[in-house]
């Protein structure tokens, strides 16, 4: 799998939630090891906890309207 924190946290910052999916960002199981680790003490789990939501919200939108 793979996970690119500081590249989901790029995606999320800029809003991208399609792409944030296509790069694995629902796998994320938010244990704030990333943040932990960033030398940068960049709040990466938080942006990346909130991108989660925003694409959730648009899966499940799209799912609604497929079963229209």
């Amino acid at each position: 799998m793979g996970l690119m924190p500081f590249e989901l946290n790029r995606l999320a910052i800029k809003g991208l939630a399609e792409d944030f999916g296509n790069n694995h960002g629902m796998d994320c199981i938010e244990c704030g090891s990333c943040s932990f680790e960033c030398p940068a003490k960049r709040q990466l789990a938080q942006s990346i906890r909130a991108m989660k939501k925003i694409e959730g919200g648009r899966r499940a939108a799209a799912a609604a309207a497929a079963k229209k």
